[in-house]
C-alpha cells in the first residue's frame, strides 16, 4: 500500500513538472517575435480571456505591444498604457482600488462603479471630484470632509434636509429656543447654506413684518421666555405698560383706544400724531386748536362730555361784556360768531336783520342798548324815532323811514313827493325847492292849490294888481312852475273876449288904467275908443293889426 502511494505521488510530481515546462515554453515562445510582428495572431486567446480589464468589451486595440513589451520578458504587468480614447471601463482594471477604498467606503456606500464620475484624470487617481448634484454643496459645506455628513460611511439614503444633520444645533439653540418656541425644522427659512457661518440668521417676519425700530429689537423683547407661538400682533399686548403709564394725556382715563398705531409708528414712539378725527373724539381740529396740547382741553386727562365750543369756552362766554353774552341771552353756539382761527374779531351773521351801509360800522351797543339783544325790533322807526325823536316832521311823513333814507347815509333824503302823504308830484322849480320853503316850521300844508302858498305873491302883484283887478286865485291859469313871470293870460279863454294881435302887444294898464276895471264888460273898440268916433264902429275904417292911422 505504501509503495503504491509513493508511485502515485511520483507520477503527479512528474506530471506537474511536465505541465510547468510546457507552460514556460508557451510563455517564452510568446515573446519570440513572430513573423509579421502580429502578437494578436498568437495571443488572441489571451486577449479574449483577459477580464482585468476586459479587452473585448472595452474595445481594446489588438496591437498588444501597445501595452505589453516583449523585451521585458514578461506578459505582466502591462506598461506604457495610453488611456487616450478610454472613457469607461475603469472598474475592470481598478476594482481592487474600488474595493479597498475606505474614505469613503465605496462598497458599503454603494458607490457606482463608473469611476470616471469622480476620478477625472488618468494621470492621477487622487483627488477625486464628486459632483454633489442631489445636494449641491455651497458655502461652508464645500470645505467639509465627506465623513462630516456621511458618518459611518453612510452615503445612501441620507436626507437633503438641513435638520437631518443639524438637529443637535436646533435642539441646543436657546436664543431663541427653537424647540420650545415651536420653530419649524426647515432651517433654510432663517439660515443660508451659502453663508460662511451658522449664525446671523435672518428670520422673515412675514406674519408680522418688522419695520422701524422693531428691526433692531432682540427677539426676547417681544417673545419673553422664548414664547414664539401665539404671540399677539396687537401693539398693546407689548406696550400696555407704556399705555397705562402715559400721563400726557392719560390714555386710560381719557378713553383713548388701545390701537396704538393710530397715533404712534414703529420709527419713533414720540411724537405721536393722533388724528382727532378718529374715535373716540371723531372731531377734526382746525385753526388754533391744532397747536394746543391735549391737556389744554382735556384737563386732568378727562374726556370731554361734549364737542360744543361752550363746553370749553364757558368762562369766556360768561366774562364777555362787549356785548354781555349772558345777560343779552346770546346763544351758546359760539361758532355762529367765532371761529377756530382766532377768537377775535367775531363775525356775527346778522341774518334776521342784514347789516348794510353805515350799519356795518356801528357798534352793537348803539342799537342794542343796555346789552339788550333779544327782542330788538328790526324796523328803522324803532331806533330812529322811538329812541331819538329827532324827526322835525313829527312823524307827519310816516314811519317808513326807508322811503326816503338809506343805510349808506341819512342825508340827503330821497323822498318822492308823489308818495303819500303828499301824493303831489313836484315839477319845475318846485323840485329844486327845499321842503321848509313850503313847509314852514315843518308844518303840513292843508291845500294843494298854488294860492295856498303863493297868496303873498298874489297880493303883492301890481302889474296888474291881482286883488284889485279881481283876478282869480287859480294861479296856474297864467303861471307855471318853471317861472313865475311872465304870466300868460289868454284873453280868449280867461277874459271876456278875444283881442286882436295889435291889442295883444299892448300893456294891460293901457286898457285897464290904474289896475282897475279888469272886470269891465266892453269887448268892442268903442269900449275904449268912444271919444274918437261916437257910435261909429271903428273896425269899419281901422285895422287892428296895423297902425291906427292907416284907414281903409
Amino acid at each position: 500500500m505504501r509503495k503504491n502511494i509513493l508511485i502515485k505521488n511520483a507520477l503527479l510530481a512528474a506530471l506537474t513538472t511536465i505541465i510547468l515546462a510546457i507552460t514556460a515554453l508557451s510563455v517564452n515562445s510568446a515573446f519570440v517575435k513572430p513573423q509579421g510582428n502580429d502578437c494578436f495572431s498568437c495571443h488572441r486567446k489571451h486577449y479574449e480571456a483577459t477580464t482585468t480589464p476586459n479587452h473585448t468589451s472595452n474595445n481594446f486595440p489588438t496591437k498588444c505591444d501597445t501595452c505589453h513589451r516583449a523585451a521585458t520578458g514578461a506578459w505582466r504587468p502591462a506598461t506604457a498604457f495610453n488611456h487616450a480614447g478610454i472613457t469607461s471601463g475603469c472598474y475592470d482594471c481598478h476594482k481592487a482600488k474600488y474595493d479597498s477604498t475606505t474614505n469613503p467606503n465605496h462598497i458599503a456606500s454603494n458607490f457606482p462603479t463608473t469611476c470616471e464620475q469622480c476620478h477625472k484624470s488618468t494621470n492621477s487617481w487622487k483627488p477625486a471630484s464628486f459632483s454633489h448634484t442631489k445636494f449641491p454643496l455651497v458655502g461652508a459645506h464645500t470645505a467639509l470632509q465627506c465623513s462630516s455628513c456621511h458618518q459611518g460611511g453612510q452615503y445612501t439614503g441620507l436626507s437633503g434636509e438641513c435638520y437631518s444633520c443639524h438637529k443637535a444645533k436646533y435642539d441646543s439653540t436657546t436664543n431663541p429656543n427653537h424647540s420650545a418656541a415651536g420653530y419649524p425644522t426647515d432651517c433654510t427659512q432663517c439660515h443660508s447654506a451659502s453663508a460662511s457661518s451658522w449664525k446671523g440668521a435672518k428670520f422673515s417676519h412675514t406674519k408680522y413684518p418688522l419695520t422701524g425700530k422693531h428691526i433692531g429689537v432682540e427677539c426676547l423683547k417681544c417673545h419673553p421666555n422664548n414664547q414664539y407661538t401665539g404671540t399677539s400682533k396687537d401693539c398693546n399686548s407689548c406696550h400696555k405698560a407704556r399705555y397705562d403709564a402715559t400721563t400726557s394725556p392719560r390714555h386710560s382715563t381719557i378713553g383713548l383706544g388701545t390701537n396704538c398705531e393710530q397715533c404712534h409708528n414703529t420709527s419713533n414712539w414720540k411724537p405721536a400724531s393722533w388724528n382727532h378725527s378718529s374715535p373716540p373724539a371723531s372731531w377734526s381740529l382746525t385753526g388754533l386748536h391744532t397747536t394746543l396740547t391735549c391737556t389744554s382741553c382735556h384737563t386732568n386727562s378727562q374726556q370731554l362730555s361734549s364737542r360744543e365750543c361752550y363746553t370749553c369756552h364757558k368762562a369766556r362766554y360768561d366774562a364777555t361784556t362787549n356785548p354781555n353774552h349772558a345777560s343779552s341771552g346770546f346763544p351758546t353756539t359760539c361758532e355762529q360768531c367765532h371761529n377756530s382761527t382766532a377768537w377775535k374779531p367775531a363775525t356775527f351773521s346778522h341774518t334776521k336783520y342784514p347789516l348794510t351801509g353805515l350799519h356795518i360800522t356801528v357798534t352793537c351797543a348803539k342799537c342794542h342798548l343796555n346789552n339788550q339783544y333779544a327782542g330788538t325790533p328790526n324796523d328803522c322807526y324803532s331806533c330812529h324815532w322811538t329812541r331819538n325823536q329827532k324827526d322835525p316832521w313829527k312823524l307827519r311823513l310816516g314811519q317808513t323811514c326807508e322811503q326816503c333814507h338809506n343805510t349808506s347815509a341819512w342825508k340827503p333824503a330821497n323822498w318822492s313827493h308823489s308818495n303819500s302823504p303828499a301824493s303831489w308830484t313836484l315839477t319845475g322849480r318846485h323840485s329844486a325847492t327845499t321842503c321848509i320853503t313850503c313847509h314852514t316850521n315843518y308844518k303840513q300844508i292843508t291845500s294843494r292849490t298854488c294860492y295856498s302858498c303863493h297868496k303873498p305873491v298874489y297880493d303883492a302883484s301890481s302889474n296888474p294888481k291881482h286883488s284889485a283887478a279881481k283876478i282869480g286865485t287859480v294861479c296856474e291859469n297864467c303861471h307855471n312852475t318853471s317861472a313865475w313871470t311872465p304870466g300868460k293870460f289868454n284873453h280868449a279863454t280867461d277874459g271876456k273876449g278875444s283881442i286882436s294881435s295889435k291889442m295883444a302887444s299892448v300893456k294891460c294898464n293901457n286898457c285897464h288904467p290904474n289896475n282897475s276895471n279888469y272886470t269891465r264888460s266892453a269887448t268892442q273898440c268903442l269900449g275904449c275908443h268912444k271919444k274918437k268916433h261916437y257910435q261909429d264902429p271903428c273896425a269899419q275904417c281901422h285895422y287892428t293889426s296895423g297902425k291906427w292911422d292907416n284907414t281903409r
